[in-house]
């Protein structure tokens, strides 16, 4: 469990570089819509080609297309990527408010996943009826059963 996880994670925290270098390599921008078109615009085209490409070659010898499910992680990992680098470019207190924004965010899905769990499990097992089954109902069981033929099962539809 273990071991499938940090593969997981690796999966992802390997693509953040991709995503965090494509904001920085483009032009600066100096308001919101500038950065907008000059910057975010364009990571969001450049990162989802450039993971494809990656695990294309990645996953087989030469380049394959890779399925949606092989993409989920590693794109994930670059738009992360993309968001610290977009922050990075906005200055360092732009990043520190996005640190404490993932944290609160991080910190809230736990605690929105442990209540989740709390009002799933109940207190007190559940308690199943159970018929009895006498011997008789047995016996008929016992005997459609060796009456029956494979051609008559679709045919025949058995209440016990």
């Amino acid at each position: 469990m273990l071991a499938a996880l940090s593969h997981l994670a690796g999966q992802s925290l390997r693509f953040l570089p991709l995503g965090l270098l494509i904001p920085l390599s483009l032009p600066r921008a100096k308001d919101r819509w500038q950065r907008l078109f000059l910057n975010l615009l364009p990571a969001l085209i450049i990162v989802p080609a450039l993971v494809v490409s990656v695990r294309g070659f990645d996953i087989a010898d030469g380049w394959i297309m890779p399925g949606p499910l092989d993409l989920i992680l590693p794109l994930l990992g670059a738009l992360v990527g993309t968001w610290i680098g977009m922050k990075l470019l906005r200055g360092p207190m732009a990043l520190v408010w996005m640190l404490l924004k993932a944290a609160f965010a991080v910190l809230l899905v736990g605690v929105l996943a442990l209540a989740a769990l709390q009002l799933a499990i109940e207190p007190e097992p559940l308690e199943i009826d159970t018929e009895e089954v006498t011997s008789e109902r047995k016996r008929e069981l016992v005997r459609r059963l060796k009456k029956a033929t494979p051609r008559d099962s679709h045919r025949a539809r058995w209440h016990i």
